[in-house]
């Protein structure tokens, strides 16, 4: 079973998913961000709370919940300038870190050769009038588009 999800409030049901995927299987990719980022971009967008104060109060308290669980399973770091500046390498060290997983009946591993699809879909997908559309939506949603 493989399921993603970028949701740092995730991180509250850390027991739940361990029992779930067992400490062996279960892996986390922590996305370390400059704080400030990541209220300007929530400030823009259309949901939510926009006030600085409430944008930095929440992600403290999911900060919190996240670092109080990520050494108990293997745990993928990256800053996000990082992924930004080499997103090839960084995209090839995060397959390596996955290792084998399963789809359906199908066994597949990360490798170098995977990396010419990622780049290839993420090229297309930043042209997509999907992300076009959602760019539009909202200030959060601008780098859809952009290299």
């Amino acid at each position: 079973r493989t399921w993603m999800c970028k949701s740092m409030g995730n991180s509250k049901y850390h027991e739940v998913l361990v029992r779930f995927y067992t400490p062996a299987r279960l892996r986390y990719v922590y996305l370390i961000r400059d704080p400030r980022d990541v209220a300007l971009s929530f400030a823009n967008t259309a949901v939510g709370d926009c006030h600085y104060y409430s944008i930095v109060t929440k992600w403290v308290r999911l900060q919190r919940q996240a670092l109080a669980v990520i050494n108990e399973v293997a745990t993928f770091m990256v800053r996000y300038e990082e992924l930004l500046h080499d997103k090839e390498n960084v995209v090839k060290d995060l397959y390596e870190f996955m290792g084998e997983r399963h789809f359906g009946a199908l066994s597949r591993k990360g490798s170098v050769r995977e990396l010419t699809l990622v780049e290839d879909a993420a090229s297309n997908a930043k042209l997509s009038p999907v992300s076009a559309q959602m760019a539009e939506l909202s200030a959060q949603f601008k780098n859809l588009v952009r290299g």
